[in-house]
């Protein structure tokens, strides 16, 4: 069987879980003909406590250690190693939410790290959140709001750092707005989803992005879990644009 040519990042948003915020699709992919041509990671790291800056630091060191030191990975998990001068053609990060943001600060450092493979990577989003969020939406999205929360701790919640980061003009979200457009097309996303009813983040267009693909009948928290018979499967865009 001959090395992926492809390397596979999902990164999951506020208050999300490696595998669950995806649903499906890490089925999906593994029935996929294409999928041999894949290795696939689902990041799972702490999202509510961090400042955003934090956590995209966290994921650009993971980022770097799959793709710099792949055989060491593979080693670790019980698969076979590669020949030393293994290297994957692409490398896609893919972010739902604030995991969107973060895969886009990520993308952005490693060029201006200038990384050797900075050029083979992109970045596929599912309900960015780069154009801000309602705090207190996000939260209440995120399933951490009830009944049996008292006041007090809902203000703590909607004035976590990370919330405070994807509010609309954050400090963080306007500098990353910044440094997207210094490096213009390399920053932009390949592919993004947005769900007509989103009511957590704001779908306007970032920087030099395409323009979004909408899924009809769905939310923030289902438009990233890939149901065949219920809408738009994201599988095929997937392989379609890193594989094409």
């Amino acid at each position: 069987m001959k090395p992926a040519k492809t390397c596979l990042i999902f990164v999951h948003g506020y208050g999300g879980r490696a595998l669950e915020t995806w649903g499906d699709l890490k089925d999906l992919l593994l029935e996929s003909p294409s999928i041999d041509q894949c290795d696939i990671v689902f990041l799972g790291y702490e999202s509510r406590s961090k400042q955003a800056s934090a956590s995209s630091a966290l994921i650009y060191n993971a980022v770097n250690r799959i793709v710099d030191h792949t055989n060491d990975i593979l080693e670790l998990s019980g698969t076979d190693i590669r020949s030393d001068d293994f290297e994957y053609e692409n490398v896609v990060l893919v972010g739902h939410s604030l995991g969107g943001v973060l895969v886009r600060d990520v993308l952005i450092n490693l060029h201006r790290e200038g990384k050797s493979w900075a050029n083979r990577s992109k970045i596929m989003l599912f309900a960015p959140a780069h154009s801000g969020a309602i705090a207190l939406d996000l939260v209440s999205r995120a399933g951490l709001l009830s009944s049996l929360l008292r006041p007090i701790e809902i203000v703590l919640f909607a004035t976590s750092p990370v919330l405070r980061d994807m509010e609309i003009e954050s400090p963080y979200l306007t500098g990353l707005r910044e440094r997207a457009r210094d490096l213009g097309p390399l920053a932009a996303a390949r592919f993004v989803v947005h769900a007509t009813g989103d009511s957590v983040v704001s779908s306007n267009q970032f920087c030099a992005d395409p323009m979004s693909v909408f899924y009809s009948n769905q939310d923030h928290i289902s438009c990233c879990k890939p149901i065949k018979t219920a809408f738009l499967n994201p599988l095929e865009d997937i392989l379609a644009y890193y594989h094409g």
